[in-house]
């Protein structure tokens, strides 16, 4: 089923496989997020994986990856009925990216393309179970976790 997922250089499975199964016996939703802004740790969600198994949480991990792997990227917890995000279940980082971290300046914001055009680019062609959020709306049409999490210091 996952078999044809992209492989990553730096990507950690069995971290990403360890992560999963410690939000999912917590009773949480997979988050996949991305850092666009490591100086500040500015952390931006690209999916949210609706699966119950670590391993397939783990190869989603992988093909997310693969979408913008010049990003850090980890594994936090959301509740299964409002996806509001839960600190408590951890944030578990199972990918650091080779490339080298842009150098801010103070309130200096990450490229537009990675702020904006990331999520819309990131989204095409994608298959399996995941449900993506979009960056204006949520899965029950409220804010969506990109809002919240940007809401709430790491």
């Amino acid at each position: 089923m996952f078999a044809n997922h992209c492989w990553v250089q730096g990507y950690d499975r069995h971290r990403a496989t360890i992560a999963a199964a410690a939000i999912l016996s917590q009773g949480g939703w997979c988050v996949f997020e991305v850092c666009v802004d490591v100086p500040r740790q500015r952390w931006e969600v690209r999916v949210v994986i609706f699966d119950l198994g670590p391993e397939a949480v783990a190869a989603t991990v992988a093909e997310e990856i693969a979408y913008e792997p010049e990003l850090d990227a980890r594994l936090t917890g959301c509740d299964r009925r409002t996806l509001q995000p839960v600190p408590a279940m951890g944030a578990y980082l199972c990918y650091v990216s080779g490339a080298a971290a842009p150098s801010a300046r103070p309130g200096q914001l990450p490229p537009a393309d990675l702020r904006t055009n990331a999520m819309n680019d990131a989204t095409a062609g994608r298959s399996g179970p995941t449900a993506l959020c979009s960056k204006n709306q949520g899965l029950d049409g409220g804010p969506s976790l990109s809002a919240i999490s940007a809401s709430q210091p790491d």
